[in-house]
């Protein structure tokens, strides 16, 4: 914890210390009552309308939209800017000046960048059955600490990003057998389950080792990440 002990903010707005917000992931598995300022928020806007995006399961298109105005341009229903960081100085600085350092606190390492992205999603009319929408842990590395900020208002018919609060500690043995939950999870686990609603700006840590989906939406939704890893 020494190295966030001063960390202050200037992109993000929130009542939390970094030191609370690794205490809060370190026990619920994420925290809440994140907040891009405006201009953050105008600038990820800005990002995810000048630059093209492809269909996330075919890695194919170039597709352009207007978060005020989302059309799917194809027959997907995810498309993704992949690592917009990479070209972007300002964004590049604020996952390293504002968010590495709560990453290296919370995985206990000087962790590094995994990627960036921005998704947008769908609705998937077309397919009874899709277990993007379903419960699952991520495995993206050995350990790895995920920032999200919502680019659209997400309401309950918006897909809503949703948490079991603490699974990244549930049982190893379940877990192992179970990265995917069925649609009617266990009765122990429906009463950690969390909601994220909120406006576009507001977002949320995850440790996505902890059951987590994004709801099968009505419309559509657009979303940052930013993931730390301890491996390159």
């Amino acid at each position: 914890f020494e190295n966030i002990s001063n960390i202050t903010f200037s992109e993000l707005e929130t009542k939390l210390s970094a030191r609370e917000i690794v205490k809060n992931i370190e026990v619920d598995g994420f925290c809440a009552g994140i907040q891009a300022n405006k201009e953050l928020l105008t600038y990820l806007t800005e990002i995810a309308e000048s630059n093209d995006f492809i269909d996330r399961k075919t890695g194919k298109g170039a597709h352009r939209f207007d978060l005020n105005n989302l059309k799917n341009p194809s027959n997907g229903y995810i498309y993704s800017l992949l690592n917009p960081h990479q070209t972007n100085d300002r964004l590049m600085s604020f996952a390293i000046n504002e968010i590495k350092p709560i990453a290296d606190a919370y995985l206990g390492t000087d962790a590094t960048i995994h990627n960036t992205q921005i998704w947008i999603t769908f609705p998937d009319e077309g397919n009874a059955y899709n277990p993007d929408f379903g419960f699952h842990y991520d495995l993206d590395d050995y350990r790895f600490l995920k920032l999200f900020i919502y680019l659209t208002d997400v309401d309950e018919n918006s897909g809503p990003h949703q948490i079991i609060k603490q699974s990244h500690k549930f049982n190893g043995f379940y877990r192992f057998f179970n990265r995917r939950l069925p649609d009617n999870i266990p009765k122990k686990y429906e009463q950690n389950v969390q909601t994220m609603l909120a406006e576009k700006g507001e977002g949320f840590f995850e440790d996505t080792m902890c059951y987590h989906k994004g709801t099968r939406p009505i419309k559509p939704r657009a979303i940052f990440q930013l993931q730390f890893a301890i491996t390159k």
